[in-house]
């Protein structure tokens, strides 16, 4: 059998209910390898790997061993096609699936070849890049997002639409969420923040009436934030919060939710 009852009895109409638990019941000590034959095709990515794993654990707490080669590939990320240089997926945990990665791509914009790592676990890892010829990061940031470097995206895009860079550095921002709440990320506010005392860029706009979202992204770090506000009355609106706490230590896996009230007043 599957399950067992466990400890606790229950009185209920005069019948007994018992709490049930899973047991241990599979045990895994199963082997996968292949040189060169497993990969992705789509319309984004080509993707050639090497697979040498092992599923060990049970059925509760199920574990994989080994690691994920890219022996040659590429993915397209907004607009962008990154050649695959490099990448290892390794998995050291016989309880539980947790990769850690190293993974290194290269792509080309306007004449600049920009080099990008990834490289952690997904709940801490870090993201770098670097230029040829050298640009700072958040330059680099800007040109994969918009096209265009920073000084030309504030002054207003060289050869891009205000919408169509405040478009594509919202999709950069929140991926495809936005999107999928609003259908558009056109109608989106880019800008900067440095009320936290790092600067960050800022991606605000109207979900509906009422109803407004604003996320965060740090330029040099993996800081992200959530605000959400509704006002229900002209004066008044209720606001929820949340935030990775990148670069804290024991910061829980969840992040920080936050909740209060927004008091405006008008001065005339």
């Amino acid at each position: 059998s599957y399950f067992s009852n466990v400890g606790r009895q229950k009185q209920s109409s005069g019948s007994q209910v018992y709490e049930k638990e899973a047991e241990e019941s599979v045990f895994f000590n199963i082997a996968v390898r292949a040189d060169d034959n497993v990969g992705v095709r789509s319309n984004l990515a080509e993707i050639d790997t090497s697979v040498d794993l092992i599923l060990v654990g049970s059925n509760i707490a199920p574990g994989l061993k080994g690691s994920v080669d890219v022996i040659d590939g590429w993915a397209t990320v907004l607009q962008n096609r990154y050649e695959i240089t490099q990448a290892t997926v390794q998995f050291y945990d016989e309880q539980r699936i947790f990769p850690s990665f190293d993974i290194n791509a290269e792509t080309e914009v306007k004449g600049t070849k920009i080099y990008v790592n990834v490289s952690g676990n997904p709940l801490n890892y870090r993201l770098s890049f670097r230029s040829d010829p050298p640009m700072s990061e958040r330059d680099i940031f800007f040109l994969l997002a918009t096209g265009v470097n920073y000084d030309e995206f504030m002054a207003g895009g060289s050869g891009v639409s205000g919408d169509e860079a405040a478009g594509i550095a919202a999709q950069q921002l929140v991926g495809s969420q936005i999107s999928k709440l609003t259908g558009d990320t056109t109608g989106f506010e880019v800008g900067f923040d440095s009320s936290s005392g790092n600067t960050r860029l800022k991606v605000s706009g109207e979900l509906e009436k009422d109803l407004y979202l604003t996320m965060y992204r740090g330029l040099v770090d993996e800081e992200l934030g959530a605000e959400l506000e509704y006002d229900f009355y002209r004066y008044v609106a209720g606001i929820g919060t949340w935030n990775n706490l990148a670069g804290y230590d024991d910061a829980p896996e969840v992040g920080a939710f936050g909740a209060g009230l927004r008091v405006k007043i008008d001065f005339q």
